[in-house]
């Protein structure tokens, strides 16, 4: 159905070309006409039932607009469709047979140049153009009519020449395959001289009645078995994380830690401190309000990768000027062996001015 729709509107843009465009350069009145060569291309590529419809509705077309004697050019349009149909099977034939005797010399020019993937896709393409070969033609179709017997012979020898001739050129890629490929058909290895013509397979031959998978699928699970067995999965050993031993300070009580109020704050802006390398001046939402602090971590953050951050903050830290800057808090970090800050985040997502305890 999709094909009909596609031909419907090549038809109807094939008119209205043929009307106004093709009219204005014309050369001595003289036009193309799409019409007639899209009916004629259709009856050489798919036959003559196709070729004698295209050009009924093609007719049709110029009947309504520009005849004089209404279905004239719809019949004369059809006859031209259905009589190129008579050509169609010896345009499949040809087009496959080029394929097959020119497949020789692009190998061999790939090989020449050592592009040998390459020369490899050049013989998967003779396998390619058997496969279009095989949708062209139909076999399935001709073994049903007894009419068809010579045609389906013709179209199965030609299958089992082309592919007998790219298995011999495979042979140099993978000689195995190359090897089974000939023997289920009964062929013979050729000679190089010979891969340039088409009809050496001898007639009467047969091919052979218990025919090998060559390329067998896989089932997935079987493969990742084997991938496994191949493979098998290393456990990781973790090092064990070397602690940090700081020299302890001078204890306090509970009622003296419950003095500090830390919440959590984001970070709405952020620059540097003009006339200073260590500091940031930041502007941090804890709850309702917002408060300056200045941080020396200059060397560890920009002040872009500051905006956005949810931090901890000790928010009743007694004012403070740092470089001039009043400073209102502080953001709570972390330091390494080697100097290295990392400001202490949440770990999990959690509203500005959340109560740290």
């Amino acid at each position: 159905m999709k094909s009909k729709i596609v031909l419907f509107f090549t038809i109807i843009l094939s008119f209205l070309l043929q009307s106004t465009l093709l009219q204005k350069i014309a050369i001595g009145s003289i036009t193309p006409n799409l019409l007639l060569i899209l009916c004629v291309s259709m009856g050489l590529m798919r036959g003559r039932k196709s070729g004698l419809w295209t050009g009924f509705f093609s007719g049709l077309l110029v009947d309504l607009f520009y005849g004089s004697v209404f279905g004239f050019y719809a019949l004369i349009y059809m006859y031209a469709g259905y009589i190129s149909g008579y050509a169609f099977r010896s345009f499949y034939d040809d087009d496959l047979k080029a394929v097959v005797t020119g497949t020789r010399d692009k190998v061999a020019e790939k090989m020449a140049d050592l592009r040998v993937a390459d020369s490899m896709t050049e013989i998967f393409n003779l396998f390619r153009r058997c496969n279009r070969y095989i949708d062209e033609t139909m076999p399935w179709v001709l073994a049903k009519d007894e009419a068809s017997k010579d045609r389906l012979a013709t179209v199965l020898y030609n299958l089992v020449e082309s592919i007998s001739v790219g298995a011999t050129l495979l042979e140099s890629f993978m000689p195995e395959t190359s090897d089974k490929v000939l023997a289920q058909l009964g062929a013979q290895k050729r000679k190089l001289s010979q891969m340039d013509t088409f009809g050496l397979y001898p007639s009467g031959n047969k091919v052979t009645e218990k025919p090998e998978i060559l390329f067998a699928r896989m089932d997935i699970n079987e493969v990742m078995a084997k991938v496994a067995e191949l493979h098998p999965a290393k456990e990781e050993v973790k090092e064990e994380e070397k602690g940090i031993d700081i020299e302890p300070k001078e204890e306090i009580t509970f009622e003296e830690f419950g003095k500090m109020q830390f919440q959590v704050g984001e970070i709405i802006s952020c620059e540097a401190v003009k006339k200073s390398k260590k500091l940031l001046c930041s502007q941090v939402k804890i709850g309702s309000q917002v408060k300056q602090i200045v941080s020396g971590i200059k060397a560890h953050y920009t002040p872009e990768e500051m905006v956005g951050k949810k931090v901890m903050v000790l928010v009743n830290l007694k004012p403070a000027k740092l470089a001039g800057v009043l400073s209102e808090g502080m953001l709570l970090c972390a330091e390494d062996e080697n100097g290295e800050l990392s400001l202490m985040v949440p770990e999990k997502k959690m509203p500005s001015g959340a109560e740290i305890c």
